[in-house]
Formats: C-alpha cells, structure tokens, sequence
C-alpha cells in the first residue's frame, strides 16, 4: 500500500509518512498521525487511511501477543510463537477500501481473543 504520489508531492515527504507511520505505538499516535497528515496535506486517501487501520490492528494484536497475522491457502491466521490462535476465511484485500475493512474485521477478531 503506497501513499499517491499527488498527495504528498516528493519522495522524500512519502518517505517521511511512512517512517513516521511504522512508528506508531498507540491508537492516539495513529489518530495524532492522521490530523497532521491532514493538516500538511489536505483530505486523507483511502490508502491513508487503509495503512492507519493497519496500524491499529498491528498495535491491538500485539497487546495481545500476537506475533504475526498472515494469509495461508486462503484463510488469514493470528500466529503466536508459530502457533494459530485463530484463523479465518477471506481473500488478500485487493484495494485501500477493502484492505480498511479486512483491518477493521481482523481487529474485532483480535480483540475476541
């Protein structure tokens, strides 16, 4: 997922959102992200928008010490030390929208555990 180049004009402003992004470390930091790049940029892309949710999940799965969330002949899996918690049908997301709401749904699921 990458940020349009006609919303943050330059290489090195992109580079800036992303590092800034990986980052975060709680929901307000993300939510505090988001305002600034509003701020500095105008109205968020749903690509924006779609790396804030990532975030969030990131962030709630590991309070819940989930290492990792990946996507295995078909079905997407919570993974402690390579162990499934859960898992779960779906398809990869294939656009910012629905890359959002695998996020969103993930993050019910992770906060269920």
């Amino acid at each position: 997922m990458t940020i349009p180049l006609d919303y943050a004009g330059t290489a090195s402003q992109r580079l800036e959102i992303y590092r800034t992004w990986s980052g975060r470390a709680s929901q307000n930091e993300v939510k505090l992200w988001l305002e600034e790049l509003r701020d500095r940029f105008g109205p968020l892309p749903e690509e924006a928008k779609a790396l804030a949710a990532i975030a969030g999940l990131k962030l709630a799965a590991a309070k819940k010490g989930i290492d990792s969330i990946r996507w295995i002949q078909g079905s997407f899996a919570f993974f402690r030390k390579e162990k499934v918690l859960l898992a779960w049908p779906g398809n990869l997301p294939e656009s910012p929208q629905s890359l959002s709401r695998f996020a969103r749904s993930a993050l019910k699921k992770c906060r269920n555990l």
